[in-house]
């Protein structure tokens, strides 16, 4: 090797260290600032009113009179009586809707009118379970007093969105 080409491998060599140094040295570009986390989560559901039988499972604390925890057992009672036929055809709606969903998934998806009437038994039946337990919840929080009510209100939430 010539001692010109030995001068211009040592140069471009150097060189290279030199940009390569520079650039490491330089400090980082501040990012553009990201979204939090909770921007993108989805708004939290709102606290589903309490069954009878939140209320009862709270007896000692809400410290109720026998006479409202006998009048709340009835009430449960007859919550579970009246949305068990309820309940089931909601499950029997979701496992079809669900169905549907996969098959077009396979068959290369659904117009959105199709996904619309196919969900509205499910919607429906939804819609129903939540005004019944409004309904049902209305009546279990009329049995209790003021103060009673503002303990549950200030209760610890349970597992399924609701007050314990």
């Amino acid at each position: 090797m010539s001692v010109r080409s030995r001068y211009l491998v040592t140069t471009v060599a150097l060189l290279a260290v030199g940009i390569g140094l520079g650039l490491s040295q330089r400090p980082a570009r501040p990012s553009l600032p990201r979204p939090a986390v909770h921007a993108d989560a989805r708004p939290a559901r709102p606290a589903l009113p309490p069954t009878a039988g939140e209320v009862l499972s709270r007896a000692e604390v809400l410290q109720l009179r026998p006479e409202q925890a006998a009048r709340l057992r009835a009430l449960e009672r007859a919550w579970r009586a009246d949305v068990e036929s309820l309940e089931a055809a909601l499950g029997a709606a979701s496992a079809e809707f669900e169905r549907f969903v996969a098959d077009a998934r396979r068959g290369g998806g659904a117009s959105v009118p199709e996904l619309q009437r196919r969900s509205a038994d499910l919607q429906a039946l939804s819609a129903e379970l939540r005004e019944r337990r409004a309904a049902h919840s209305r009546k279990a929080v009329e049995t209790l007093t003021d103060a009673q009510r503002d303990a549950l209100r200030r209760g610890p939430v349970n597992s399924v969105g609701g007050r314990a």
